[in-house]
């Protein structure tokens, strides 16, 4: 008998989340733009800082993260800094041009978070 109530009880939760759910059909509409896809893998030519992963830089460790569209943070033996797309930052006395920086995206197949930065020795 408990059972029977039980299973009862589920049909109605089963039923009643199936009714209404969904966008109107009457008052959805069609894009016609495709969403961009995600770009797949860095700049082949420039130094690539991989999101969260300790990268050697001619000799120096360099992590970056919290990687945008327009700019990163990278943990450097002399602390942390904020570099932006196409700005400058030194590294061991020499100076790199921040040529790339690719967020995380979750469409992107491969290990999470998937966001990069590149540099070019200047």
């Amino acid at each position: 008998m408990r059972c029977a109530a039980i299973a009862t009880g589920l049909a109605l939760l089963v039923g009643a989340s199936a009714c209404g759910s969904g966008p109107d059909p009457a008052s959805t509409s069609t894009s016609t733009s495709t969403p961009s896809a995600p770009q797949e893998s860095p700049m082949a030519d420039a130094i690539v800082l991989k999101q969260n992963l300790p990268t050697r830089v001619d000799g120096t460790r360099v992590v970056a993260y919290n990687v945008t569209d327009d700019g990163a943070g990278l943990q450097t033996p002399d602390g942390r800094v904020s570099v932006d797309l196409d700005g400058t930052v030194e590294l061991d006395g020499r100076s790199y041009t921040v040529v790339e920086t690719v967020p995380h995206s979750d469409e992107r197949e491969g290990t999470k978070p998937n966001g990069w930065v590149s540099l070019r020795r200047r």
